[in-house]
């Protein structure tokens, strides 16, 4: 940047500030020793230069050619407080943090290497070097080098597409107008929200209100946070669902008749796993969630284990309902005689209870004896409000309508035994995949 002014004797004063490599000469070796000691100091350089001249040429150009050095100018603008920290978190992420600035290389380093994005074994790459390598160069190296310092808005496109040839997702920051092009590029473009231009805001994916890296790892963690409680929700309401398919499928196969009715079906669907479902949104992250490898994009919601978790509770569901179905059909208890309404009537509250209670199983990767019933409040009394409905629905006169029949005082203790069980298979699954260190819905 120049500035002119008018010379208390005349003519003008001419003053440029810049980058060192571009106004000190390089026989200036004593200018360059403390420059390197700046930098290396994490100390950002100015290189000042003046002339003074007759009259302002018509070309501006000219202003900045032969001027003579003044000095040179260390300041420092040091990473805030908590970028460590974010910085160690995203590694541990698996994400892959790089600096681009336009500060010179050795300072650039120098920062880097104090927030942990530089480490031993990478590579510093500056503008003139960037530009001096192939695409094919550039993407053999890309996943080794950690710092590009002064780079132009060209190089930092050729950056992000070098990644995603790669086959990664880039994230991308910036604030300046030349920062538009990479924003655009990257899959997630992040503009400044206070120093960033009205350019940069609108090229991004998003604006970072507070322009604080940390916010973008606790946007990270907030994300996945959203996922696996996504996974949760199906994993919750497709093992019942899935359960329901085949326990009126394996009742028509094998001749004993059709273990629900649709109205107990829809009852089941609807407000014994329905209303505890709305609580799993507010689930909490667990210790795990940054711990874990980034999601592809082509990722399957059934994958890392959730299919196998929704095979192990359905056939539980399975198991415990036919078994309950088969009591109240064929055998007599209590001098109650057996009879289809009896069985349909014991599936309905074997399968409503078991439902109902696995919204526990499903909100952490932990046992419900560390987590607590009550440490998220919302699926403690959705579930309670739920069993409250259940037990009305079967206990007043209001079971005609899902057409359930009077049931004895043992008939309800096998009914509860046998849901509670929903609550001993996946504890016991819980324990063996923690025991192979993995984690039971990821």
């Amino acid at each position: 940047m120049t500035v002119v002014v008018p010379h208390e004797s005349g003519g003008y004063l001419v003053i440029t500030k810049g980058a060192f490599d571009r106004l000190v000469p390089d026989h200036f070796s004593e200018a360059h020793n403390i420059h390197d000691t700046f930098a290396e100091n994490a100390l950002r350089v100015l290189a000042l230069s003046y002339k003074v001249i007759e009259e302002i040429p018509k070309n501006h150009q000219l202003l900045e050619e032969d001027q003579t050095f003044l000095g040179i100018i260390g300041m420092i603008d040091p990473p805030r407080p908590e970028s460590k920290h974010a910085v160690s978190e995203a590694r541990t992420a698996g994400i892959i943090p790089v600096m681009i600035t336009g500060d010179h290389a050795l300072t650039a380093k120098a920062i880097a290497e104090e927030l942990d994005i530089y480490r031993e074994g990478d590579l510093v790459v500056d503008g003139i070097t960037l530009a001096n390598m192939t695409d094919e160069e550039l993407k053999e190296k890309i996943e080794k080098i950690s710092v590009y310092a002064r780079v132009s808005p060209e190089d930092k496109l050729r950056i992000v597409k070098a990644w995603q040839d790669k086959k990664h997702i880039v994230a991308m920051t910036g604030d300046g107008v030349n920062d538009a092009p990479s924003l655009r590029a990257a899959d997630v473009g992040t503009a400044m929200g206070i120093a960033g231009t009205e350019v940069a805001k609108n090229a991004s994916d998003i604006i970072l209100a507070d322009d604080n890296f940390a916010t973008i790892v606790s946007a990270i963690a907030e994300g996945r946070r959203v996922y696996i409680n996504i996974k949760r929700a199906i994993y919750y309401l497709l093992s019942a669902n899935v359960a329901e398919i085949l326990i009126m499928l394996f009742g028509a196969i094998i001749g004993w008749g059709l273990p629900l009715t649709g109205m107990q079906l829809l009852y089941i669907n609807v407000l014994a796993d329905g209303i505890p479902g709305f609580g799993l949104s507010r689930e909490t992250s667990d210790k795990y969630i940054m711990k874990k490898t980034p999601i592809d994009v082509n990722e399957s919601l059934f994958s890392r284990g959730v299919s196998q978790r929704i095979l192990t509770s359905s056939t539980t569901f399975i198991i415990i309902s036919l078994i309950g179905f088969y009591i109240g059909r064929f055998v007599e208890i209590a001098g109650t005689t057996p009879s289809m309404q009896v069985g349909q009537s014991m599936t309905f509250l074997v399968l409503a209870l078991a439902s109902t209670y696995h919204i526990f199983n499903a909100r952490s990767n932990d046992s419900i004896f560390k987590d607590g019933l009550y440490s998220n409040k919302t699926i403690f009394w959705t579930t309670i409000i739920s069993l409250f409905i259940t037990f009305v629905f079967t206990l007043t006169p209001l079971r005609s309508f899902i057409d359930v029949v009077p049931l004895t005082t043992t008939h309800w203790l096998i009914a509860i035994l046998l849901s509670l069980l929903i609550f001993v298979v996946i504890e016991l699954e819980k324990f063996f995949i923690k025991k192979a260190n993995k984690t039971f819905l990821a």
